[in-house]
């Protein structure tokens, strides 16, 4: 199975910086967004799913602060 991975180069040049990259897919539901519960003959229900909140996909927030280092 392939892997999808992304990058990212850091530098100091902002001291405080954040970075969003989206378009993951949800591991928990596959992408899906919902599960699906037979609750009678058929009949069924969808229940959102409660990781990605029913979008399927999910975002990453990476913050970086940048300290001094003591040596």
């Amino acid at each position: 199975m392939s892997e999808f991975k992304k990058i990212i180069e850091l530098s100091p040049r902002r001291m405080d910086e954040y970075l969003e990259v989206n378009n993951f897919i949800c591991p928990e539901c596959n992408g899906r967004g919902e599960f699906t519960n037979e609750v009678g003959k058929d009949k069924y229900e969808s229940i959102p799913c409660s990781t990605c909140l029913g979008s399927g996909r999910l975002k990453a927030i990476v913050a970086v602060s940048w300290s001094p280092e003591k040596t």
